[in-house]
C-alpha cells in the first residue's frame, strides 16, 4: 500500500499546483470579459447572477430563459456568485474545481488498481499529472471539470457493478450518469457502451433489463425538473437543450471553414435569424442539413474522408490547453499530448482485463457522439485524463 501513500501525496501537490496556478495567472485565464460577456465563463457567471435575482435560466438574453445549455454548471456557479459577487468568485470556484479535480484523478487511480495493479495505477496518475490540460481545465469556469468528475465516477461504480451484479451499485452510478448529462447532454448514451460490455461480460437478457431500469430511476428522478421546467417555459418536450444547431453548421464544412456564400446560396426557404434562440438554433439545423447534402452530392469522396477521419484526427491531434502555463507553450504540450494517445493505445492493445471494453468504449463514443458537430478539443478533453492511464500498462508485466 505503498503506492496508496505516494499517489495521495501526488494528489495533494496536484491540487496546491492547481491553487497556486489560478493565484499566480489571476485574470489573464479568463476567456471572455465582464463588459462584452463574450465567452463561456462570464456567461455562465452572468447566468448564476440573473438565477439568483430573477430565478430564470438564461444564457445570451438575461431578459429570456433558455434552452441553450444545461443547467449544471449555472446551479453549481450559484452559491459563489450569491456569496462573492461574479468577479470575486472567480478565484473561490477555482480553488474548488482544483479539489474535485483531485479527486477525479484519484478516482482514475482506483480504477486502474481494480483493473490492473499498483505500478500500472501509479505510473497513470503520474501522467495525468504532468498532462497539462488537467491542470489548465482547473483554471477556467467551464463545465470540462465538474463533467469529467461526473463521468469518472460513473465509470467507478459501473465498474464495480459489472461485477458484482448489484442493483444498488447500478442505481449509484444511474446518479452520476445523470449528474454528468447535467452538464454535457453528449453523455446521455451512454448506456449503449454500456450494453456492449454487457454482451462481452455475458449477462442474460433480463439481467440487462432489471439493471437498466435500476440506472434509469435516478436520471429520470434528477431530469422530471427540468422536463417540467422545459414544458412550461417553451411548451414542447425538450429533453435536454436546442443549441445543436451551431456547432451542426460549423461541422458540416471541411476543416469547420464556414463558406457564407454556400450558406446563403442554400437558403431557399428564406431562413432568417430572429431573437428567438429556438428558432436560430432550427435555422441552423437545416442549414447543416443542406450544405451536408450539397457536399455529400458535389464532392463525395473528400467529405467522407472528412467525417470519417478528418474530424476524428482534428479531435485527437491537440491538447485542450487555451494558455501558456510556465512557459511550456502549446506545441510542447501537443507532442507530449500525441506521445500519451500513442502509448495508451499500445497499452489498451496489451491490455487483457475485460474491463478494458468500458474504456475502449467510452473513447469510441466520444469520436462517434461528436462526428455530427464542429471538431473541437475541449469536446474531447474528458476522455483524456480517463485512457491516459493505459499507457502505464506498458510495464505491466502481469
Amino acid at each position: 500500500m505503498k503506492k496508496y501513500k505516494i499517489a495521495k501525496l501526488l494528489i495533494i501537490f496536484f491540487v496546491v499546483l492547481c491553487i497556486s496556478t489560478s493565484l499566480h495567472y489571476g485574470d489573464n485565464l479568463l476567456l471572455g470579459s465582464f463588459s462584452d460577456f463574450n465567452n463561456d465563463d462570464v456567461k455562465y457567471l452572468r447566468s448564476a447572477k440573473t438565477l439568483i435575482e430573477t430565478g430564470k435560466l438564461t444564457y445570451k438574453d438575461v431578459s429570456k430563459s433558455t434552452v441553450f445549455i444545461m443547467p449544471g454548471i449555472v446551479f453549481f456557479l450559484v452559491p459563489f456568485v450569491k456569496l462573492f459577487g461574479m468577479e470575486d468568485a472567480i478565484i473561490f470556484v477555482q480553488i474548488v474545481q482544483a479539489v474535485i479535480q483531485g479527486i477525479t484523478l484519484y478516482l482514475i487511480f482506483k480504477i486502474y488498481l481494480k483493473l490492473f495493479n499498483e505500478k500500472v495505477a501509479l505510473i497513470g496518475l503520474i501522467l495525468n499529472i504532468i498532462y497539462l490540460p488537467n491542470l489548465y481545465i482547473t483554471t477556467v469556469i467551464l463545465t470540462e471539470t465538474l463533467f469529467t468528475y461526473f463521468l469518472v465516477t460513473c465509470i467507478y461504480f459501473l465498474i464495480e457493478a459489472i461485477r458484482n451484479k448489484k442493483k444498488k451499485t447500478y442505481f449509484v452510478a444511474g446518479i452520476f450518469w445523470g449528474l454528468a448529462t447535467m452538464f454535457r447532454a453528449s453523455i446521455a448514451l451512454l448506456p449503449i457502451v454500456v450494453f456492449f460490455i454487457w454482451l462481452v461480460h455475458k449477462y442474460t437478457i433480463k439481467e440487462m433489463a432489471n439493471f437498466a431500469i435500476v440506472s434509469l430511476i435516478p436520471f429520470l428522478i434528477l431530469f422530471t425538473p427540468w422536463w417540467i421546467r422545459n414544458y412550461i417555459q417553451f411548451d414542447r418536450f425538450i429533453p435536454f437543450t436546442l443549441s445543436s444547431g451551431n456547432p451542426m453548421l460549423q461541422g458540416v464544412f471541411i476543416n469547420n471553414d464556414i463558406d457564407h456564400e454556400l450558406i446563403a446560396k442554400l437558403n431557399d426557404e428564406n431562413l432568417v435569424y430572429t431573437n428567438d434562440e429556438i428558432n436560430n438554433d432550427n435555422v441552423e439545423r437545416k442549414m447543416a442539413g443542406k450544405v451536408f447534402k450539397y457536399y455529400l452530392k458535389n464532392d463525395t469522396v473528400n467529405y467522407i474522408k472528412w467525417f470519417l477521419f478528418g474530424k476524428t484526427i482534428n479531435n485527437l491531434k491537440s491538447p485542450y490547453y487555451g494558455y501558456e502555463l510556465y512557459g511550456i507553450d502549446f506545441e510542447t504540450e501537443r507532442i507530449v499530448h500525441l506521445v500519451l494517445i500513442i502509448l495508451s493505445i499500445i497499452g489498451m492493445i496489451k491490455a487483457k482485463t475485460k474491463e478494458k471494453y468500458l474504456i475502449i468504449g467510452l473513447w469510441i463514443y466520444f469520436i462517434v457522439i461528436h462526428i455530427p458537430f464542429l471538431s473541437y478539443v475541449r469536446y474531447f478533453y474528458p476522455i483524456m485524463p480517463i485512457v491516459i492511464p493505459l499507457a502505464g500498462n506498458l510495464v505491466n508485466n502481469e
